[in-house]
C-alpha cells in the first residue's frame, strides 16, 4: 500500500471517528433536553398548586379570623402535591438508575379518585363539570401505582387545557372504564374543541401538541406509561369532543 494511501485512510477513518463522536454527543445533548423537558413538564402542575395553596394558606391567615378548616385544607393540598412532586423525581431517578418499578396490585377506580382528588382546585376554578363514572368493583390491574396516577393526572391535566377556551357550552370532562377482552379499558372524554386529524395521528409523539404553547410531553409520557405496563393508549377526536382510551391487561385471575 502506498504512503498517499496509506495517510488517506488515515484521514478517512479519522474523519468517520470524530463524525461519530459528534453524533454521540448531539444524541447525549437531546437526550439530556428531553429528560429536562419532561421533568420540567412533570413538575411543573404540583409546584404551581403548592404556590396556589400556599397563596390561600396565606389569604385564610390575613383575613381577620382565621378560617382554621379552609386553612387545613389549604395545607393539606400543599403536604399532597409536595408528595406528588418527590414521587415524580423518585421516579425519574429510578429510571435514569434502571431501577425496576414497583409492582403492585392496583385499583384504577381509586387512582382515578386521587387523580381528581389532586387536581379538584384545578377542576373547579375552570368550572368544569366532572362525571367520573369509574365504578368500584373493576378487576385490578397490576403496576406501579405512582405512574398510573401520574397518567390520569396528566390526561386529566390535559382536558383542563382543552377546555380552558371553551366558553359557549358547559365544560365536562366524563371519566369511565369496563373490563374487555382481558383488560382494563378508561375512556377520558372531555367537550373541548378537539384535535386537528393531522395533529391526532402523531399525539403521543414527543414535541408534539394540540396547543400553540404545549411543549408536547405529557402525551407522550402517558404512552410511554402505558406501554410500560404493557397496555395501548388511542385517541378518537371530532368537533367538539376528545376521547383518550387506555386499555391494561388484567391478570388472569382478576379477567
Amino acid at each position: 500500500m502506498s504512503n498517499r494511501r496509506r495517510d488517506t485512510r488515515i484521514r478517512i477513518e479519522a474523519e468517520l471517528a470524530a463524525t461519530k463522536a459528534e453524533l454521540e454527543r448531539a444524541n447525549r445533548a437531546l437526550a439530556l433536553n428531553a429528560l429536562a423537558g419532561a421533568i420540567a413538564h412533570e413538575l411543573s402542575q404540583p409546584l404551581t398548586a403548592v404556590a396556589l395553596n400556599g397563596l390561600a394558606a396565606l389569604r385564610h391567615l390575613g383575613g381577620g379570623g382565621c378560617e382554621v378548616a379552609a386553612l387545613r385544607e389549604s395545607l393539606q393540598h400543599i403536604v399532597s402535591d409536595a408528595d406528588r412532586a418527590r414521587g415524580i423525581i423518585a421516579n425519574f431517578r429510578a429510571s435514569a438508575a434502571g431501577l425496576a418499578a414497583r409492582l403492585e396490585t392496583v385499583d384504577i377506580a381509586d387512582v382515578v379518585v386521587e387523580a381528581l382528588g389532586i387536581l379538584d382546585g384545578e377542576l373547579r376554578g375552570a368550572a368544569i363539570l366532572v362525571d367520573n363514572r369509574v365504578a368500584a368493583g373493576l378487576p385490578p390491574v397490576t403496576g406501579d401505582r405512582l405512574r398510573l396516577r401520574q397518567l390520569f393526572l396528566n390526561l386529566v391535566t390535559n382536558a383542563v387545557q382543552a377546555l380552558s377556551g371553551v366558553l359557549d357550552r358547559p365544560r365536562r370532562l366524563t371519566i369511565s372504564a369496563e373490563a374487555r377482552d382481558g383488560r382494563l379499558v378508561v375512556g377520558v372524554c372531555d367537550n373541548g374543541p378537539g384535535l386537528d386529524p393531522a395533529v391526532a395521528s402523531r399525539i403521543f409523539e414527543a414535541g408534539i401538541s394540540g396547543r400553540p404553547d404545549g411543549l408536547g410531553l405529557g402525551l407522550f409520557l402517558c404512552r410511554t406509561i402505558v406501554q410500560d405496563h404493557g397496555g395501548e393508549i388511542a385517541v378518537a377526536a371530532q368537533s367538539r369532543e376528545t376521547l383518550f382510551h387506555v386499555a391494561l391487561p388484567v391478570p388472569a385471575s382478576g379477567a
